[in-house]
């Protein structure tokens, strides 16, 4: 296999998506963060548990020093919804490459307990499942964030 079709297959066609996607989010991170920006969120949650922390804070971790480039930290919660007036809470996954300019702005480190956090699309589903009570089985869904706002 020569090297030109290696350099041009697969890990080009990777690099040119990922590359899109960072760009996309970038400027997206900077539109929130303007004082003018849009703050129309596509929906509004408060933070009702913590599930799991990754990676696991540690005394050195909570200045912050533990994000590294590139590395993607996520927080699993258990979230109330804000915007309709039924009672609906749900999990939601999310996930942070790197500090953005805004503190604000996909700061993981801002997650916690009672706090309202506002999502934007793209977002994903996922469908988990979990053991309840007497080892009972139940399928859950799971919302994959990496746009939000903490407020």
């Amino acid at each position: 296999m020569s090297l030109d079709v290696i350099r041009g297959g697969l890990a080009e066609l990777a690099q040119n998506i990922i590359s899109r996607a960072n760009t996309d989010f970038s400027l997206w991170s900077k539109e929130i963060a303007h004082p003018d920006g849009r703050t129309n969120s596509h929906s509004r949650l408060e933070i009702r548990e913590i599930l799991s922390r990754n990676p696991k804070e540690t005394p050195e971790s909570s200045t912050g020093g533990y994000i590294s480039q590139g590395m993607i930290s996520s927080v699993l919660t258990r979230c109330q919804t804000l915007d309709s007036a039924k009672d609906q809470s749900g999990l939601v996954l999310f996930s942070s490459r790197s500090p953005t300019a805004s503190s604000r702005v996909s700061d993981i480190k801002g997650i916690d307990i009672g706090k309202e956090v506002h999502i934007w699309e793209p977002w994903s589903e996922a469908t988990i499942v979990t053991t309840g009570a007497q080892c009972s089985m139940r399928r859950e869904k799971v919302i994959l964030c990496s746009r939000f706002m903490v407020k």
